[in-house]
């Protein structure tokens, strides 16, 4: 006969798992005692010796690892494993696979677990065989065959020492039919049968009463003599799947397996007023509209293990409420992938950056935007021949929602935004070039020639608002470059301050008899804010429009509109030898009055001028230059090139001095008589000590206190105190420039900052900005504002959202930090290009996931609005089952396209599931229901009916003889098992009995 196996591990052999922590010892080849039968001539004996050869072989590779073996995974359950070989009988070619489980719990509270194989929820078992023909359709329609086969596999695991179930798939396909058989040590073997009524199932079997008596009269036909006590004992469990659909689905319900399905109803037709998007709500509505992730849910509620002692006690399980069962799971039916069947269309913000990094790749092979416009210059047709424009409709309609549409932001309109989000160095999502470039992500495809043509009118429209000095929209003016966004956003903050100013400029010019300029505004006080006084006068506006004041601290008008004169003022500027009458005094001091508080905004309290003894007036101080990145890098350049040289030293102290030096001219013209001490006193009191107090005494700031703000040293610290060391030492440059600067009112200085120059430079900047420059910063402001768009969703704020969305800031920041850089070389870029293309690549993968996720979160609070944490918690396992889908090295292409994630409902969050997913039903409604099997929740029928039957053999002790398994107590032995499956038009039932013969 076969070879025989007398090895003493096979036991152990046989429950050994994959990845196994200590690794058995090499099986030698002559472990294995027994002969090689070379007579072997029947086709039955060469079956049986084929199997066993099988058999060995995988016994001794498991313990080694199911990889190592060439195992794959089994679809829809990710720790069982598959181990296929073919074996022959005759001229017909047969397919024996194992199916091996790694870490499977043999717990009755496991009998449902959503990763088990038919066959083991069926049979209750763990690994097994199952042999079938290579054919069609893979089932044996003739029964004497499938007994030779049951028959010889199960010798040859004899042979082995093996004990692993064998199964025969027999009859039609659609019956789901099997038989099988289990050898046990001693005269004792389980025998497993499976059938399937496919149609017209009888009324009493589809109530749990009538599906109890067919598993008592299998228990009775079948008992053992050797039963000294036949009780019949029935353990049962049920499981109860209600299915629903969302809007234009239905649920179906497969007949072939557990898995349902939800699919489009053909030719649905809705009221177009009520057939909205999903996603309308959300942020990325605006831009594109996805499939709803989630087409339906399941709602599985199972009845844990109880026993049963008769029909009516079944009977009375129809009626009991579902809200009183055991434990509730619910399971969004998903979409793995969205818009599965939109691929070209690439309708996601993750494809349409795949684009542009692609744009971005191409755009080092021209000079200017205009030879990508153009199309015709040689050398970049090939990078253009599928590249498409939108018609000019389209176009129009862009630059319409850019620059007519937009409203001018201002401080209070920035919306929150991730923490990492500057990090990116794009420009905020709300901003013009942010808008720019979430334009050009959805303008035809992106491509570089449909991207160089929006460009080109984006810079024509902005040349205009420069030329007409119109408002640039989405830029706001009073804001200086934030030197955290990209280049062309700190261009485009410079030109609209450039606008407001030159605008201010020429409405200046046309007030009649204004003398001011628009280059002086309400003053900058370094140390000193007007709103620390009470009195403190403010006419920075009325003075920057050039409109005459009438009222002031020092300056007011009485009950008979007469002028008031304030003592302290009074000579100020005047001759001390002019004798006038009160009319012609009170015109001249407002005549004079005028024109000091044209160069000044108004009075600082308690501080007086140490030479004169006359209140310190807040001079009116030009507006410093806006510069961006580029221009602080040129200016320190110069500092630089300018501190090399003695003659280039005198420049370079004029250089750095000219704000300061603009703001003592002021000063002094608002304040005649004043002295160094007094500008310090105001501008820098950090410099100024009072006379009675040391340099050590100051502030452990190193800040001596503000007096202004200290009532109760009014009077003495008015006209005294002192300068630091540092700043009273003669010839030190703050002394230098105070002695050469006259006293010029702000209105009448040079201004600091030529906004017509400056404006006239953006223009220039951005008509002739590099392709790869320009597309560079698209990639990093498209990266930051799509990111900042999912970030906006509300869901976003779910902590497994958080989480995600924090890493993939990080990453955005760390794989586009070389396109950060303001000036990047061509060298640079020609080497570095496919690297960072491909790392950019990479992270637009990462961000399909980040955006699914969202978009999946979105879905499942949208759906389930009362109960948050069960949608977090929904999320977290899907996002997990991701993760754990990544680790594996195998079986990727067996992954199915529906993913299945469970979450457990809490008895608090029931009633309001049920009521969200399966509102009542009215009478109506309830009484049209074909099937009507019991178990209602709120009057929807389950989908589908699992139940397990179950019977225990009692037996005596000292018994010799037992019929039990492996995992039966001293006391009890499963002896019959039946699992039925029922739905609405199937019934499929599946039979395992222990055998004594």
């Amino acid at each position: 006969m076969g070879p025989i196996e007398k090895s003493a591990d096979s036991n152990r052999a046989r429950e050994s798992l994959t990845g196994y922590s200590e690794p058995i010892n090499e099986i030698d080849n002559n472990q294995d005692e027994g002969f090689d039968d070379f007579t072997i001539a029947s086709s039955w004996e060469r079956l049986i010796a084929d199997v066993e050869v099988a058999c060995r072989k995988w016994r001794y590779a498991i313990p080694k690892g199911l990889l190592a073996a060439g195992a794959v995974v089994t679809e829809g359950c990710k720790n069982l494993y598959q181990l296929q070989t073919e074996v022959a009988y005759g001229f017909k070619g047969y397919q024996l696979t194992l199916f091996y489980h790694v870490d499977f719990k043999d717990d009755s509270a496991e009998e449902w677990r959503a990763d088990m194989h038919h066959l083991q929820l069926w049979f209750g078992i763990k690994e097994f065989l199952v042999i079938a023909p290579m054919s069609l359709n893979g089932v044996i329609l003739d029964a004497p065959e499938a007994t030779l086969l049951l028959s010889a596999v199960a010798i040859a695991l004899s042979n082995c020492g093996s004990y692993w179930p064998v199964f025969v798939p027999v009859h039609d396909p659609t019956r789901k039919a099997y038989k099988g058989i289990q050898c046990m040590s001693g005269p004792y073997s389980w025998s497993f049968e499976a059938d399937r009524i496919g149609s017209q199932v009888p009324v009493k079997l589809m109530h749990l009463e009538g599906l109890y008596e067919l598993f008592l009269s299998k228990v009775g036909f079948s008992a053992p003599d050797s039963a000294l006590d036949f009780n019949v004992n029935v353990r049962f469990t049920m499981r109860l799947t209600y299915g629903t659909s969302m809007l234009g689905f239905e649920y179906i319900q497969s007949d072939f397996s557990s898995s349902p399905s939800v699919e489009s109803i053909i030719n649905y037709e809705a009221d177009v007023s009520l057939k909205v998007q999903w996603d309308e709500q959300f942020p990325w509505a605006e831009w594109y509209t996805v499939d709803d992730p989630i087409k339906g849910f399941e709602l599985i509620t199972i009845w844990a293990s109880r026993m049963v002692g008769g029909p009516f006690e079944m009977a009375e399980f129809e009626n009991i409420s579902t809200f009183e069962s055991d434990k509730w799971l619910l399971q969004p039916l998903l979409v793995d992938r969205l818009n599965c069947d939109q691929q070209d269309e690439q309708v996601s913000f993750a494809a349409r950056l795949l684009a542009l990094v692609t744009a971005f790749s191409v755009s080092k092979e021209a000079q200017f935007m205009e030879d990508f416009a153009a199309a015709d210059k040689p050398g970049i047709e090939k990078f253009l021949l599928s590249a498409t424009v939108p018609p000019p409709g389209v176009l129009d309609r862009v630059l319409k929602e850019l620059f007519h549409q937009g409203p001018i932001l201002s401080t209070s309109e920035n919306h929150a935004c991730h923490q990492h989000a500057k990090e990116i160095k794009g420009a905020p999502t709300n901003s013009l070039f942010a808008q720019f470039c979430l334009q050009a992500l959805w303008f035809g495809t992106c491509n570089i020639h449909a991207i160089a043509v929006l460009w080109i009118e984006f810079v024509r429209e902005v040349r205009w608002c420069w030329e007409e000095l119109q408002p640039l929209p989405r830029v706001s003016p009073d804001q200086s470059p934030d030197l955290d966004t990209c280049l062309v956003n700190q261009k485009l903050h410079l030109l609209a301050a450039c606008i407001k100013r030159k605008s201010a400029e020429q409405d200046t010019f046309n007030i009649p008899g204004d003398t001011g300029k628009s280059e002086s505004k309400t003053s900058v006080m370094t140390g000193t804010q007007m709103a620390d006084s009470e009195d403190t006068f403010d006419i920075g506006t009325n003075v920057a429009a050039g409109i005459p004041v009438e009222t002031s601290y020092s300056l007011s008008r009485d009950s008979n509109n007469s002028i008031k004169i304030d003592p302290d003022i009074v000579g100020l500027g005047m001759d001390s030898g002019i004798v006038a009458g009160k009319d012609s005094t009170e015109e001249y001091l407002e005549s004079e009055c005028k024109q000091q508080l044209r160069e000044s905004v108004g009075l600082v309290d308690h501080m007086m001028l140490l030479k004169t003894g006359q209140k310190l007036h807040v001079p009116m101080t030009q507006d410093p230059p806006i510069m961006t990145e580029d221009m602080m890098m040129e200016r320190e350049q110069a500092l630089v090139a300018l501190s090399n040289s003695p003659s280039g030293k005198i420049a370079l102290s004029w250089f750095q001095s000219d704000i300061l030096g603009a703001d003592m001219s002021a000063f002094k013209a608002a304040n005649p008589g004043s002295m160094l001490e007094d500008f310090i006193r105001w501008y820098s009191p950090q410099d100024c000590i009072k006379d009675d107090q040391d340099e050590e005494d100051k502030d452990i700031l190193g800040v001596t206190p503000d007096y202004r703000k200290h009532e109760n040293l009014e009077g003495s610290l008015s006209t005294t105190g002192r300068l630091l060391k540092r700043m009273s030492e003669p010839g030190n440059a703050w002394e230098q420039i105070w002695r050469n600067a006259d006293a010029v009112p702000a209105s009448e200085e040079k201004p600091l900052f030529d906004h017509t120059r400056e404006g006239e430079k953006v223009i220039h900047y951005l008509e002739t900005l590099r392709p790869h420059h320009l597309l560079s910063q698209m990639v990093c402001t498209a990266f930051g504002a799509t990111a900042d768009i999912l970030f906006q969703t509300k869901t976003a704020k779910l902590r497994p959202l958080l989480v995600e969305l924090d890493q993939l800031y990080l990453t955005i920041a760390s794989i586009l930090k070389p396109l950060r850089s303001i000036n990047i070389s061509d060298k640079e870029l020609i080497s570095n290009m496919e690297e960072w293309h491909s790392d950019i690549a990479e992270l637009c993968k990462l961000f399909e996931e980040v955006e699914m996720d969202v978009i999946i979160a979105a879905s499942l609070c949208q759906k389930l609005p009362q109960t948050q944490r069960l949608s977090s918690s929904l999320l977290q396992e899907y996002m997990h089952s991701k993760k754990q889908e990544k680790n594996y090295t195998f079986g990727a292409s067996s992954m199915d396209n529906t993913r299945k994630i469970y979450q457990m409902v809490s008895r608090s969050e029931r009633e309001k599931v049920a009521e969200t997913l399966f509102p009542p039903l009215s009478s109506s409604e309830t009484w049209r229901k074909s099937i009507r099997m019991g178990n209602f929740l709120n009057g929807h029928e389950p989908s589908l009916r699992e139940v397990i039957f179950s019977h225990f053999d009692d037996f005596l002790q000292d018994q010799k003889e037992t019929y039990r398994d492996e995992n039966a107590n001293s006391t009890h032995a499963l002896s019959n098992r039946m699992y039925i499956k029922g739905t609405s038009n199937d019934l499929q039932v599946a039979y395992s009995l222990i055998l004594n013969d």
